[in-house]
């Protein structure tokens, strides 16, 4: 899905996380998984490398209702969320046509740097959990790094009107658009041709 999103739309990604190997195991391995939306990731704009590995912070972000909020942060401050809670956290809480609230949860990904023994930088990563008006969970995770893997296509700088440099991501196939109109039209001037041909009954001698 990640590679899809990559082709098509100019990025993807990928979430690595750990969970237990079976309902009944104490044994935790790594997954891999990918967002269906794309867009509910947003990564560190300023990181370099082209997987994201040394972006200093990312978002996650997921939509539930509230009886899931409920259920899932029963321990939350705020379970019931009121108009004024709507204004305090514009278009983080919403109202569906339905009537019913519609929270969003975002998963704050941040890397703290700290120095080593040997002087060289050292990296711990903290998720925090907020509904935009309070800290819901604070994970650690085991590694130095963020676990989301960016993955992007064509990546082109060019300078802007005030001489900077200004990144634009594309598609893997963007460029291949005009190549592949005129492969089109050569097969659809074939159906044409073969449409024109007069196609007449069999014909043979009698007898």
């Amino acid at each position: 899905r990640a590679a899809e999103n990559m082709i098509q739309r100019s990025f993807g990604s990928l979430k690595v996380f750990s969970d237990y190997d079976g309902p009944d195991s104490d044994n935790q391995v790594f997954q891999v998984f990918s967002p269906e939306n794309p867009e509910t990731i947003l990564i560190d704009p300023d990181c370099k490398e082209p997987d994201g590995e040394d972006q200093d912070f990312a978002f996650e972000l997921d939509t539930m209702s509230e009886r899931q909020f409920k259920e899932r942060w029963p321990k939350a401050q705020i379970l019931s969320f009121t108009d004024d809670h709507m204004q305090q956290a514009p278009g983080l809480i919403t109202e569906g046509k339905d009537g019913r609230k519609r929270i969003q949860v975002a998963g704050y990904w941040k890397r703290h740097q700290t120095k080593a023994a040997t002087g060289k930088a050292k990296y711990t990563v903290r998720q925090y959990i907020t509904n935009g008006l309070e800290i819901l969970d604070v994970k650690e995770w085991r590694g130095s790094s963020i676990p989301i893997i960016s993955m992007f296509g064509k990546r082109l700088y060019f300078e802007d009107d005030g001489g900077q440099p200004k990144l634009i991501i594309l598609s893997q196939v963007r460029m291949a658009r005009e190549p592949f109109l005129a492969y089109c039209y050569c097969r659809t001037s074939e159906v044409e041709v073969a449409g024109m041909v007069p196609k007449a009954p069999y014909e043979g001698y009698e007898g």
